[in-house]
């Protein structure tokens, strides 16, 4: 059972199914596009500013690789987007609308990211009071979201209770503590990581659409939705781990420019040297800087992948990562999904219990690597009578007779 909620898991099914996974970001970060230039103009009226925020998000490393990436957090930048646009101009229908995509959006991988981002919306329709006929369609839309996350959580708890003692409590426990040094120094470099991975002065011209825009109450729940995520996450006691730019703030990243297209409504002479600056940072940025972040992010894949040896051909390998071993050892522990894979990455339980559930399953395997992030097992072409799960027959494959002590 994965780690996460299950909600970007049934976005990722169909392409998977039709094997296309590559295409499933992809096609939200093309529908974020469309998002971000329809806000932008619905905002401000102009067409010209609405471009500007198309150009400043193509133009921005962070996106281009969460678009290409299989991480949740585009999902998450697209659900909020979608949300936002059907609040722009409310009636009871969108409202219902904007709550359904709000119950996938805490459905995706766990529900904080967009609870933060929804909270001053929500807490809009129920405390002005025009807004507040549409509060119980969004309540309604939300309740489906919410009910089986409930239901995932206690599933997940249960089964986890069976195997390591966890619960519901301890799985929050787990995540939530007061902000300490060492909190505050990652968000620190979080901020760093924000600029950098972003248009350069990106984050200004976003401030000078606020302050241009504040009196428009859109604008203002954009600016919480976007204060709310990043403040909300100093009291996730976590690093990001893997990811571009600052991924923690990804969902709600969407709003930064639309806030900057916002800034490019002014067509005066004195604005004009601010938009040659902005037109030659986002072309140099486009042309520059984001190839070299895209060469970069494969370097590091490559080097995460070097950590464990080469399967060794023909037949197959066998795996057990030691997951407190290397750099994110753990996430290799992975399968495909249609199990189309030749080989198995599985999780040590040290060097007796692998050895025997090997023993078990393929009794002619040799250990051909070992004492690093991984040990490998080779079966040889001879063990291809005994096929791993996902051939015809991975019946053979024993794996319940080896239990963890």
């Amino acid at each position: 059972i994965e780690h996460y909620w299950p909600g970007f898991a049934l976005l990722l099914a169909p392409f998977e199914f039709l094997r296309v996974p590559w295409l499933c970001n992809a096609s939200l970060a093309a529908l974020a596009l469309f998002l971000i230039y329809w806000i932008t103009r619905e905002i401000t009226g102009d067409r010209r500013a609405a471009g500007w925020a198309l150009l400043f998000t193509v133009a921005s490393g962070v996106f281009m690789a969460d678009a290409i990436s299989y991480y949740s957090m585009q999902a998450h930048l697209t659900a909020n987007l979608l949300f936002t646009a059907l609040l722009l101009r409310p009636s009871r229908a969108r409202a219902l609308g904007a709550g359904l995509i709000g119950s996938l959006a805490l459905m995706l991988h766990n529900p904080f990211p967009h609870a933060l981002f929804a909270i001053p919306w929500v807490l809009a329709m129920a405390t002005e009071r025009e807004q507040r006929r549409y509060l119980v369609p969004v309540v309604l839309g939300y309740l489906p979201g919410v009910a089986l996350g409930l239901a995932w959580l206690l599933f997940r708890a249960d089964i986890g209770a069976g195997v390591r003692g966890v619960s519901v409590n301890g799985l929050i426990d787990g995540v939530f503590a007061w902000p300490g040094t060492a909190t505050l120094n990652m968000r620190a470099a979080a901020l760093v990581k924000m600029w950098l991975w972003a248009l350069p002065g990106l984050f200004v011209f976003a401030l000078a659409g606020y302050l241009r825009y504040r009196g428009n109450p859109h604008v203002r729940r954009l600016m919480q939705s976007a204060a709310l995520t990043f403040v909300g996450y100093l009291f996730v006691r976590f690093d990001q781990g893997h990811g571009w730019g600052y991924r923690y703030f990804h969902s709600a990243w969407g709003v930064i420019p639309i806030l900057a297209g916002c800034a490019m409504t002014d067509r005066s002479d004195a604005q004009q040297r601010l938009i040659s600056f902005a037109g030659a940072a986002a072309v140099l940025n486009l042309l520059v800087l984001t190839p070299i972040q895209m060469h970069q992010i494969s370097e590091v894949i490559s080097q995460h992948r070097a950590q464990i040896p080469p399967p060794q051909r023909p037949g197959n390998n066998v795996y057990f990562i030691h997951p407190d071993r290397g750099f994110y050892a753990a996430d290799m522990v992975q399968f495909d999904p249609l199990l189309r894979d030749r080989d198995l990455h599985l999780v040590s339980h040290g060097a007796q219990w692998d050895a025997e559930l090997i023993r078990r399953n393929w009794p002619s395997a040799v250990k051909i690597a070992g004492g690093g992030v991984a040990d490998q097992w080779y079966l040889g072409p001879e063990e291809q009578r005994h096929p791993i799960p996902g051939e015809e027959s991975r019946k053979h494959f024993v794996f319940n007779s080896v239990s963890q002590p």
